[in-house]
């Protein structure tokens, strides 16, 4: 082994540190594979020395691995594959437009070049002039051009279905897709002849309403109050002679029919006459007759009371009630419990009894109303016009 070199910087005691870069010693020199060690992987140990028989061992070292390199190859392998997806985007895109070719000729060769389509917003085209036209080819022609149709139609007297207006006008610009307004004729109405006025005042409604519509005109009737007869024409508008359009309107006063006057009938004093005579006279007057017996001194059959009295002004058709004497002769009570009160009042009055009714109240809702005593007992026998006292319930 050599002798330590006093100018030879590299002591035992202070290793060399070889960094990546430095110096300009060959590769074979400054690292030294050891055998056994396995392949690919780096050498436990590196030896350094000044020459290859003698060397002065250092002291052995492993080096640091650098991470740079690799963090280098994984940004570039992303952009790789960045740029990669990119163009295959692009290649689709040129797929679906189809670029086009235009020709450019210099001297002395030519040249072509291909210039990529790109998406632009519609292009405006002319509105075509519609004006005049049916709406069936107005429309067919609008829609060949690539426009939307609406339709307004107005009362014309052009032919139905003609095209008057478009908006937008013809040849203004238009993008496609966009809506062109059509104003189109409508059957126009018939030119309305004019005819007179009849003279209708003085006739009934009902004639009056067929002369006015027989000529060709409409009604309108107004009820005005009168002394005229009900129904009459008493007014007209227009008046009799006057031009007006067919189907106008003819308004018509006419008499309001009045309600009819009632008759009044003074009663006659029908008190001790017989029922006979009484329901007669009564009957001949307009009167109703309702006769009721009691028991009274005078003759059987003799009109004791009436209601309403003698000297009364009555409408026609009003009812006179005659009270009339059934003498003393003792009668049988009819038996009435039972029956509701009217039914039960209607009875005794009609077999010659006054009524009386005295409630008592009772817990049953079905006894409401209903007779459940009366006074001579039913079946009993009393003097005609006797008083028979009915009790009557009442719910609640």
């Amino acid at each position: 082994m050599a002798a330590p070199n006093d100018n030879d910087p590299r002591q035992p005691d202070e290793p060399t540190q070889i960094l990546p870069g430095e110096g300009d010693w060959p590769v074979s020199d400054l690292y030294r594979v050891e055998p056994g060690d396995p392949p690919g992987e780096p050498a436990d140990a590196v030896a350094v020395t000044d020459a290859p028989a003698e060397a002065t061992p250092t002291p052995e070292r492993r080096l640091p691995v650098d991470p740079v390199p690799a963090v280098l190859f994984a940004v570039v392998a992303v952009l790789l594959l960045i740029g990669l997806g990119a163009w295959l985007l692009s290649r689709d895109g040129e797929e679906d437009d189809e670029p086009v070719v235009t020709n450019t000729t210099t001297a002395p060769s030519t040249t072509t070049e291909t210039t990529e389509t790109t998406t632009t917003a519609p292009a405006e085209r002319e509105v075509p002039d519609v004006s005049g036209e049916t709406l069936v080819d107005a429309r067919r022609a609008l829609q060949e051009a690539g426009f939307r149709v609406r339709v307004v139609r107005r009362e014309s007297t052009s032919p139905p279905g003609e095209v008057l207006r478009q908006q937008p006008q013809a040849g203004a610009p238009l993008a496609a897709d966009q809506v062109v307004v059509l104003t189109v004729a409508r059957t126009a109405p018939e030119t309305a002849s004019e005819v007179t006025v009849p003279d209708v005042t003085g006739q009934a409604v009902s004639e009056a309403t067929t002369t006015l519509r027989d000529a060709g005109l409409r009604v309108q009737i107004r009820l005005v109050p009168s002394s005229e007869p009900a129904g009459r024409v008493l007014e007209q508008s227009p008046g009799p002679g006057v031009e007006v359009a067919e189907s106008s309107v003819v308004r018509l006063g006419v008499a309001e029919s009045r309600q009819p006057e009632v008759e009044r009938v003074e009663v006659p004093d029908t008190v001790g006459s017989s029922v006979g005579d009484a329901r007669a006279r009564l009957l001949a007057l307009g009167l109703r007759v309702r006769v009721s017996r009691v028991v009274a001194s005078e003759p059987s059959g003799t009109v004791v009371r009436q209601s309403p009295q003698g000297g009364a002004n009555v409408r026609e058709g009003t009812i006179v009630t005659l009270r009339v004497s059934t003498g003393l002769s003792e009668i049988a009570v009819p038996d009435v419990t039972g029956l509701e009160e009217a039914s039960a009042r209607s009875q005794l009055e009609d077999a010659g009894f006054e009524v009386r009714v005295s409630e008592e109240s009772t817990a049953d809702p079905d006894e409401d109303g209903l007779v459940v005593g009366q006074t001579p007992t039913g079946g009993s026998t009393t003097r005609e016009g006797a008083v028979v006292t009915l009790i009557v319930a009442r719910f609640g």
